[in-house]
């Protein structure tokens, strides 16, 4: 069984003024942009793989800085502070933090359950939640993602 979750924005956070001319992915492998690194498997350093990827950018080209963000917020920090001139984060973060944003992509992401587990009473009332117009209101208050198909079966295997 699969189900939609929710979908995000995702997109570069930059500097408000963008002093390195920061305009697109092809940027981020410049000598003088420093890009903050997510957690490996966090879904925006796959993102940001999977961009690289297609536009045929050797993600080793990218000047990472050392440490780490833990998440959007900590991404669009680390731009806010100067640690770094560009990360992969949400556009409410980059408004929260006065930063430009410079979108890439809207993603979907989806949870997956085999059938049987799909029948069982716990995998029932987490697929109610995601149905449900108070889960939507709080998921959507989060900011950056949006719950209008949460909850909605894609697909039933065999």
């Amino acid at each position: 069984l699969v189900v939609t979750f929710a979908s995000w924005e995702a997109g570069l956070v930059v500097a408000a003024n963008t002093p390195r001319g920061i305009r697109g992915l092809g940027d981020l492998a410049r000598a003088d942009v420093t890009v903050v690194r997510r957690q490996p498997g966090s879904g925006a350093e796959g993102l940001l793989e999977r961009l690289l990827a297609r536009a045929g950018i050797a993600s080793d080209r990218l000047h990472r800085g050392d440490s780490i963000a833990g998440g959007h917020v900590d991404t669009a920090r680390a731009v806010a502070l100067g640690a770094a001139d560009v990360g992969v984060a949400i556009p409410t973060v980059a408004r929260a933090f006065g930063l430009g944003f410079l979108p890439l992509v809207e993603e979907r992401f989806d949870l997956v359950l085999s059938r049987e587990r799909s029948r069982e009473p716990a995998a029932a009332r987490l697929l109610d939640t995601l149905s449900a117009r108070s889960f939507r209101r709080e998921l959507d208050s989060l900011g950056g993602y949006q719950s209008r198909a949460a909850g909605s079966c894609i697909a039933v295997g065999p």
